[in-house]
C-alpha cells in the first residue's frame, strides 16, 4: 500500500510501505452467518512518524445476491504517534456508515473485490 502523492526527492511516498497489516475475523454472538471483521495497518512514515489505523465493521449475507456481503462499519480508530482518536458514532449513524462488497473467484490466487 502506498500513497500516491510522492513530495520527497528520492522517490518515497509520504507514507512508506505498510509496516503491519492485520485481519481478524470472529463470529457475532448467536449469529451462523454475520462476522465481525477487524482490519489494522501500521505505517512509519515521512520524519519518522507512525500510524496505525484500524477499521471495526459487522459482515453479513446480503439478500440481494450470493456473493454479496453487507458491511456495516461500527469504530474507525486512527493512532498518529501515539494521539489516538475514536470515532464511535458510526454505530449510531450506521443507517450511513452501511455498503456492500462482491467478490468474485478468478482462481485459487486471484480474486476481483468491488463494492461501493
Amino acid at each position: 500500500e502506498r500513497l500516491l502523492i510522492d513530495f520527497s526527492e528520492r522517490g518515497r511516498p509520504l507514507w512508506a510501505d505498510t509496516d503491519e497489516s492485520v485481519q481478524e475475523v470472529r463470529r457475532v454472538p448467536g449469529s451462523r452467518s454475520a462476522f465481525v471483521v477487524v482490519n489494522r495497518a501500521k505505517y512509519k512514515g515521512w520524519l519518522g512518524m507512525q500510524c496505525e489505523v484500524t477499521l471495526e465493521a459487522v459482515v453479513r449475507p446480503s439478500r440481494d445476491a450470493e456473493q454479496r456481503k453487507d458491511v456495516t462499519f461500527t469504530t474507525a480508530t486512527v493512532d498518529v504517534n501515539g494521539l489516538r482518536v475514536t470515532f464511535p458514532h458510526l454505530e449510531v449513524l450506521s443507517s450511513t456508515a452501511q455498503g456492500w462488497i462482491e467478490t468474485t473467484y478468478v482462481d485459487d490466487v486471484m480474486k476481483i473485490v468491488r463494492g461501493n
